[in-house]
């Protein structure tokens, strides 16, 4: 699988009547079918591996997005720093409580 990029919208949606070595909406639309998602519970101390089932090491993780209530109004959401350490596994740097979930964003270069 080849990952497209939009340089150009213009070139892009066909409004300048060229296609000439960018990636047309189709492209786009085809890569954007490899993005995969799964939610997983807390619970993890930091550098702890997490079990991420069909993630490879090969995949682009796009974000990990830790929720969880503290007592407020609001529940309190943050951004993760993490990483896919092996196949179905990835590894986050923060502790994560246990009463929380990760949402696991990531692009499945396999073209499955």
């Amino acid at each position: 699988m080849t990952v497209e990029a939009l340089t150009d919208l213009d070139v892009a949606f066909g409004w300048d009547g060229s296609q000439s070595g960018v990636a047309d909406l189709k492209s786009v639309i085809q890569e954007l079918q490899g993005i995969q998602f799964t939610v997983v519970s807390g619970g993890y101390v930091a550098g702890e591996n997490i079990t991420v089932s069909g993630i490879a090491t090969t995949d682009t993780l796009l974000s990990v997005y830790q929720m969880y209530h503290d007592g407020s109004a609001d529940p309190v959401r943050r951004t993760l720093s993490s990483q896919i350490s092996a196949a179905n596994t990835i590894t986050v740097n923060e502790s994560i409580a246990k009463a929380s979930v990760l949402h696991v964003l990531w692009f499945d270069k396999s073209g499955r």
